[in-house]
């Protein structure tokens, strides 16, 4: 990206060379020319004094040195040459660029901290341009993401637990927030009346730049507190009734189309919420972490074997939100302001005591605890929070003993793991971390 490209410039006809004065010249000549060049040394020391002070100021802000440098270089310029002057300038200018890229920090996706989403509509005086990096830094989103029946409702009570134990020495106790009103209307469009409540007739698009502001300002204040909000609609979320309170509701076409086509789909694409626009629009105002949800594929399908008229055309749309999901994830790797991960990945499967075997056994149990506190202690890690320990995150926990094997038949069960098979490579996404 090209810096300053308006900056105003140094006028190459008064940077004639010394030759130009030659015995030969008459006095109206030489007199002309004392003028120009006293007129660009006024120039300069305009520029000087109206317009590089205050980079000097954003640099080194109340800085007695910084004022002091540039004091020294207005007399500088006043008592050199023009070609000392215009070196001068010109490296006022490089540094003022070198200061600003020093605000960058992923050089492979350079972005300004303070850049805003792109569709921003420049007649809507109301809204505000940027959030700062200290009020970003204290404005968090969290989202549980993952397909139907990857244990939503058994993982989310031990993050919001996880989230309550952090405090901030500056602020105390984090504000936490779950299913936000505020963050659902912006990202779901509904409930209604909070629409109401942000002086909309009609629901907008979930990335009008109205709407997120308002969003943001409801659910992060700028008061000083560290907010947490946590969200875990499910891929796919609801049921295909008209009366569904999302923007773009479950989709009956789905059944009849194959995963790839499902996965490339308007509908699945913008179902329950785009997280391509949900990011590029949140994520210059808040800080945007996905608990990625992992659960082995048959169990996940008898979770929910009854949706979608069955378990095969269920298993057939889940593989479609697969390919969704995985794609998204492998888009959005690092965050492009601070360079941090923006997604981590939790096999729920691990934290079940039968996962290590048979749940008479203790120290199947002891192993399944270890897991837990490894999980709490790796999420902390990942979310930026202080505090690993948890004593009562598990208390409402209970591993899962539905038998897979049960809920299907033997031809079905041959179908779906079929599908499994498919997924291999697909699902479960590789962390960058595990990349090679």
């Amino acid at each position: 990206m090209k810096l300053y490209d308006e900056y105003p410039r140094l006028p190459h006809r008064i940077l004639y060379h010394r030759h130009f004065f030659s015995t030969k010249a008459n006095n109206d000549e030489v007199f002309r020319w004392q003028c120009t060049r006293r007129g660009a040394v006024v120039i300069i020391v305009l520029i000087v004094v109206f317009v590089l002070p205050r980079e000097v100021s954003l640099t080194d802000k109340g800085s007695e040195v910084a004022h002091g440098v540039a004091n020294r270089e207005i007399i500088h310029i006043v008592t050199s040459d023009l070609e000392e002057a215009e070196t001068l300038v010109s490296d006022k200018v490089a540094s003022r660029s070198l200061s600003s890229l020093s605000s960058f920090n992923d050089p492979s996706t350079v972005e300004q901290k303070n850049s805003i989403i792109n569709n921003y509509d420049s007649s809507r005086s109301g809204f505000v341009l940027s959030a700062s990096q200290d009020q970003r830094s204290r404005c968090q989103i969290v989202y549980i993401l993952g397909v139907e029946g990857t244990m939503h409702h058994g993982i989310s009570p031990v993050i919001i637990e996880l989230a309550k134990q952090q405090s901030d020495p500056k602020s105390g106790n984090y504000h936490v927030q779950f299913e936000s009103r505020h963050l659902r209307y912006g990202l779901f469009g509904w409930p209604q009346w909070v629409g109401r409540e942000f002086n909309f007739d009609n629901v907008p698009a979930m990335d009008d730049p109205i709407l997120v502001q308002k969003t943001i300002s409801a659910i992060c204040p700028d008061n000083g507190h560290h907010h947490v909000v946590i969200e875990g609609a499910s891929f796919p979320a609801g049921d295909d009734r008209v009366n569904t309170h999302l923007r773009v509701r479950r989709s009956i076409d789905w059944q009849n189309m194959s995963p790839e086509e499902i996965a490339v789909s308007q509908t699945a694409l913008n179902h329950p919420i785009n997280l391509d626009k949900f990011y590029d629009a949140y994520h210059a105002y808040a800080e945007i972490k996905f608990i990625v949800l992992h659960r082995p594929y048959l169990e996940t399908i008898a979770s929910h074997p009854d949706h979608d008229s069955g378990p095969i055309t269920h298993s057939n749309i889940i593989q479609g939100f697969l390919i969704l999901l995985s794609r998204f994830l492998d888009r959005h790797r690092y965050d492009k302001l601070n360079g941090e991960k923006v997604w981590t990945i939790l096999f729920t499967e691990e934290l079940a005591v039968q996962f290590y075997g048979p749940r008479s056994n203790r120290e199947n149990w002891k192993r399944a605890l270890e897991a837990r506190r490894d999980m709490l202690r790796e999420l902390a890690f990942f979310l930026g929070w202080p505090q690993p320990e948890c004593k009562h995150c598990f208390v409402t926990w209970q591993d899962s003993r539905k038998a897979y094997e049960e809920a299907f038949s033997r031809k079905e069960l041959n179908i779906l793991r079929q599908h499994m098979k498919s997924l291999e490579g697909v699902w479960p996404p590789v962390e960058s971390s595990d990349m090679t």
